[in-house]
């Protein structure tokens, strides 16, 4: 699976709060479990390949058989001697889920049970719900070019954090000068810049990339309701077109919800994954003029209510401007109000704690909490209650709350859920 590098600002959230960081292991990368892949498409025999009489018989019996198809070219190759790959990939209108792809086999026959169909290829699977674990959609679509042999990656892009991309390869494991044997290298081989090209990627001067060797490769991870298991399920391409066209749909879910693309609305799930048959431009190699060609396509659905989105868009904005004014000013009951004089005004906030107040709004914008909420639950805790707002201990407190927040489904409904007690 390509790697997932996500970057963390002030706080952890979304990716980030499965806990990434420096550890004994090395810098994670932040990166989701996988238990198992349903693929776009299926394997067949090359035209060379099919003409030969022996490789018929030993496809249909490895595809009957279930077999992965590392396995079954494995087996042509041993029975027929071919010198190239005698499996080529063909496009299909529908996803394929092998119990092979799967740690615990069993899942594949529960997701064509639950979500297959008849179509024109059948019953297969061809739309399904998923569900994302997090809210970065750099974590739920990991992505790169990569550059395999039949072994092992041997190239990859990876950026820096000024924005670089650069092209990496594994390191040279040294060798010890008196046992003249490879030194143990703590954390695997180790990872440095391409030489040969000044470790810089770029893919118009690189020759795997014009051989085809090196490709845009890329993962989405998700789960899939009523499926159980606690790792995600992948779902590989190469294709620009889809990955683009699912980049797009996240964004846009991710800025109307204020940052989330986790979890369900209402209960029922956002996103679907289909496939749909397009038009799409394809460079000709020969002559490089572009032609059109019809391809399925994965894409991504997002089934939600547009107008429901801005009509809660607009009561947390409205919302977020009465909360700015409670943040601003202790509260202070009706009933001490009555017949008193007016209280002194506050004193004026610290940079500290007007600092601490843009990022607690900016995580409730995050997470799709409303402030009035945030008040409510914060009034019935013992260790903040009335005036939080203006102490930056108390503030610093309520950060690392809704930090918490971000995976804690519990805590985060009960902040969701909270009503102010009247007097």
């Amino acid at each position: 699976m390509p790697n997932a590098i996500v970057t963390t600002t002030d706080k952890p959230t979304g990716i980030a709060a499965l806990g990434g960081g420096p550890s004994v292991l090395g810098e994670s990368q932040l990166r989701l479990p996988v238990g198992g892949k349903i693929r776009a498409g299926i394997k067949v025999l090359t035209k060379t390949a099919a003409t030969h009489t022996k490789a018929g018989p030993i496809y249909d019996a490895g595809v009957a058989a279930g077999k992965p198809w590392a396995d079954i070219e494995r087996e042509l190759v041993e029975a027929c001697r071919f010198d190239k790959s005698p499996l080529t990939p063909k496009n299909v209108s529908y996803f394929t889920v092998r119990p092979c792809d799967f740690i615990v086999p069993e899942t594949a026959a529960a997701i064509v049970k639950a979500y297959g169909s008849d179509g024109a290829d059948g019953f297969q699977l061809y739309r399904f719900p998923v569900v994302f674990p997090v809210d970065a959609w750099q974590a739920v679509m990991p992505h790169g070019l990569n550059c395999y042999t039949r072994s092992e990656r041997v190239y990859w892009s990876q950026y820096t954090p000024d924005g670089r991309r650069h092209c990496m390869t594994h390191g040279i494991v040294p060798v010890d000068p008196r046992s003249k044997r490879a030194l143990r290298t703590y954390g695997g081989r180790p990872v440095v810049p391409r030489a040969d090209n000044g470790g810089i990627c770029d893919p118009e001067k690189c020759p795997e990339y014009q051989a085809r060797q090196c490709k845009l490769t890329g993962s989405l991870l998700f789960y899939i309701p009523g499926i159980p298991g606690s790792s995600a399920i992948e779902l590989p391409t190469t294709s620009f077109y889809s990955m683009q066209q699912a980049r797009s749909q996240l964004e846009l879910v991710a800025h109307l919800r204020g940052g989330r693309l986790s979890g369900t609305i209402d209960g029922k799930p956002v996103f679907y994954i289909t496939k749909k048959q397009r038009e799409v431009s394809m460079i000709d190699p020969a002559t490089g003029k572009a032609t059109k060609k019809k391809q399925w396509l994965i894409e991504m659905e997002a089934d939600i209510d547009m107008t429901r989105v801005f009509q809660a868009s607009e009561r947390a904005a409205l919302a977020a401007d009465r909360a700015a004014l409670a943040l601003d000013a202790p509260r202070v009951p009706d009933a001490e109000i009555d017949d008193d004089p007016p209280p002194p005004p506050p004193a004026p906030a610290t940079d500290d704690v007007k600092a601490s107040r843009r990022r607690v709004n900016d995580a409730l914008t995050h997470l799709g909490l409303l402030p009035e909420s945030l008040i409510a639950y914060c009034l019935g805790q013992d260790d903040l209650g009335e005036g939080w707002s203006g102490d930056a201990v108390r503030l610093a407190r309520v950060e690392k709350l809704l930090d918490r927040a971000a995976t804690d489904d519990d805590l985060y409904a009960e902040i969701k859920n909270a009503k102010e007690v009247q007097p």
